[in-house]
């Protein structure tokens, strides 16, 4: 280097000089700091300072330009907002020292594509999807594309900026698109897309439905699974009638038999159930009817029978309930039999099937009627008087009279007579009924009473014996003996009789139940005490001394009487004095002849007696 003047400036880049001498001097220059040349860097990258070595005892100075212009100790951080190729320049100096050549440094900004891809529709059905991606990336350079579906399947191409994929299952999945360029540089575009499964078509229904009775409301219950989308759309066919909307009119059926109910549900995005089909089944209504007995009386048991029938339904539905209704008294049962009070009734039935399909009401109004109140009085109760019976009718409400005394019930008027000739039981029954044929019955016990009470059949005796007299009554009967002569008392059931010749006793008696009577009896008195056999009779069945007896007089204890024939044979033997002998031996008439005939008895005063007589039979 030679010399030359200069000013004392230093000279960047090239030397330096000695200020302190007028002749320049050269010094020597430090090396070029160590730093690499070139950078390659992405849009919108962020990147670092740049950096570079320098000697010992040098400072870094970076540049713009590869001459000029003042050095900065702070290393610049290259911008990557546009792409493009951008140059910097750094030097090393030695402190009051000389200034080294600058290094060129070059960074390169590579433009970045602009990921985005549109999508033919975001929401599809699972059922025939079919989704359509199309790159709409920008600052594509030589650009390669890569698609992830998010199902695991993937597509990597660099031509494929348009591509089609069918999703198997349904959800929601993030599809991803990564643009990349040439150097590398890519950006990534994500979207999420929806698989929509197959509505579920569902729909509620009343549980039993009956014949112009249920209101059938049918309510949908579609869901989509997940909630992923909403329901939007129906279609119903009810019995072959078509409904759009999501809960159709309610419906009363008129018929009884099947209806089939078809839905269709259908989101927003057009994805379509499978149609669920049901059967509604409507059940029979019953027909409600009945009828009641007659007549309608306050003392009858009414009879309502039930006639309620299921018209042409099949045998597995049947009528189980009955509800019965008269004003305020109700009843469960099928055939109901009731006492009701007189008055106006509104008869009410409602049956109901075993499905609980309740019939319409049906219903009547009748009348219970009053029984007639019947009374009877009867006027005596003893035989051989004449019986009257009066029948009273209490409420003045009775038409027809109807009797019974034993024979069977017949028509008559308000009062029969009748007579009886023997004492018994004669019960009676009185039914009185009226113009709406209500009857009330009287069964009256009623006893016809004899007075049996009686003198005694006429007596023989001994003139100084005493006769007891034995009316054979019964307690609580009183009694009067006329005359009084010779009895002790001459009131009491069984006087004492004590005369010395013949007397008729008659006798007055009269029961509790006022039934009286009279009799007599003719006491003889004979010397005696004596057994009188006669001498012979006349068996010939003329009503004359037709028998042989013997007659005692004064006698306590008869023995017998025996008939003997001629041989020393009994052709009779008796121990009844009353009984006599009519001319018959072992069932034949016997000849005429004599015979003997024994009596022996003991007398009122305990002696024995015996009589033989010969007696002729004469015929």
């Amino acid at each position: 280097m030679g010399s030359f003047w200069v000013d004392a400036i230093p000279y960047p880049g090239y030397g330096c000089r000695d200020t302190f001498q007028a002749i320049v001097r050269p010094l020597p220059v430090p090396d070029t700091p160590v730093a690499k040349s070139d950078y390659v860097y992405c849009q919108f990258e962020q990147v670092p300072l740049l950096t570079a070595t320098q000697s010992t005892g040098n400072d870094l100075l970076w540049y713009s330009n590869a001459t000029g212009g003042i050095g900065s100790s702070i290393a610049p951080r290259p911008s990557t907002l546009l792409p493009g190729i951008f140059t910097y320049y750094v030097s090393q100096k030695v402190l009051f020292g000389c200034e080294s050549f600058r290094k060129k440094i070059t960074v390169k900004v590579v433009a970045t594509p602009a990921s985005s891809f549109s999508i033919n529709t975001v929401r599809q059905c699972q059922n025939g999807n079919q989704f359509v991606f199309t790159s709409t990336s920008t600052n594509r350079v030589k650009a390669h594309y890569e698609w992830d579906f998010g199902d695991g399947q993937t597509i990597a191409s660099a031509t494929d900026s348009i591509v089609n994929h069918v999703y198997a299952a349904s959800g929601n999945f993030t599809v991803k698109l990564k643009v990349v360029n040439d150097s590398a540089c890519s950006t990534q575009k994500t979207s999420v897309i929806t698989i929509i499964p197959k509505p579920l078509a569902a729909f509620s229904y009343p549980p039993v439905i009956c014949q112009s009775q249920t209101t059938v409301n049918l309510i949908d219950r579609s869901t989509v699974p997940g909630n992923v989308a909403t329901i939007n759309k129906w279609w119903w066919s009810i019995g072959g009638v078509v409904s759009q909307i999501q809960n159709p009119l309610t419906f009363v059926p008129s018929l009884p038999g099947p209806i089939t109910v078809k839905l269709v549900s259908t989101t927003q995005e057009g994805c379509r159930s499978d149609t669920v089909s049901t059967i509604l089944d409507v059940h029979y209504q019953p027909v409600a009817a009945y009828k009641y007995s007659m007549p309608l009386c306050n003392n009858e048991i009414i009879q309502f029978t039930n006639l309620s029938s299921l018209p042409q339904a099949p045998a597995t539905e049947t009528l189980v309930k009955w509800n019965w209704q008269f004003n305020a008294t109700n009843s469960t049962l099928q055939n109901p039999a009731i006492n009701l009070a007189s008055g106006l009734y509104h008869g009410k039935l409602v049956s109901e099937s075993n499905f609980g399909c309740r019939s319409l009401e049906v219903d009547s109004v009748f009348t219970v009627h009053a029984k007639p109140n019947i009374g009877l009085t009867i006027n005596d109760s003893c035989i051989t008087r004449l019986i009257k019976y009066d029948a009273l009718d209490l409420l003045n409400t009775v038409t027809n009279w109807y009797w019974d005394f034993g024979n069977g019930l017949f028509n008559g008027g308000p009062q029969m007579t009748k007579v009886y000739n023997k004492e018994g039981f004669y019960p009676v029954t009185l039914l009185g009924k009226t113009v709406n044929g209500c009857k009330d019955t009287l069964i009256r016990p009623f006893t016809i009473f004899e007075n049996k009470a009686n003198a005694g059949r006429d007596t023989v005796t001994a003139k100084d014996e005493p006769v007891q007299l034995n009316a054979h009554g019964v307690p609580f009967q009183k009694y009067l003996w006329t005359p009084a002569t010779g009895l002790d008392i001459d009131t009491i059931e069984t006087p004492v009789a004590l005369l010395d010749y013949d007397q008729l006793y008659r006798l007055y008696s009269i029961t509790r139940e006022g039934c009286d009577n009279n009799s007599k009896i003719l006491i003889r008195r004979y010397k005696g005490p004596e057994l009188y056999i006669p001498s012979g009779f006349t068996p010939n069945s003329d009503g004359k001394n037709d028998l042989l007896k013997v007659f005692p007089v004064g006698i306590k204890i008869f023995h017998h009487l025996t008939i003997y024939n001629r041989f020393g044979e009994t052709v009779f033997t008796t121990k009844d004095y009353t009984r006599g002998w009519d001319g018959k031996f072992k069932g034949n008439l016997v000849d005429t002849g004599a015979f003997i005939a024994v009596a022996e008895a003991i007398d009122y005063k305990g002696k024995p007696m015996s009589v033989r007589q010969t007696v002729m039979l004469i015929r």
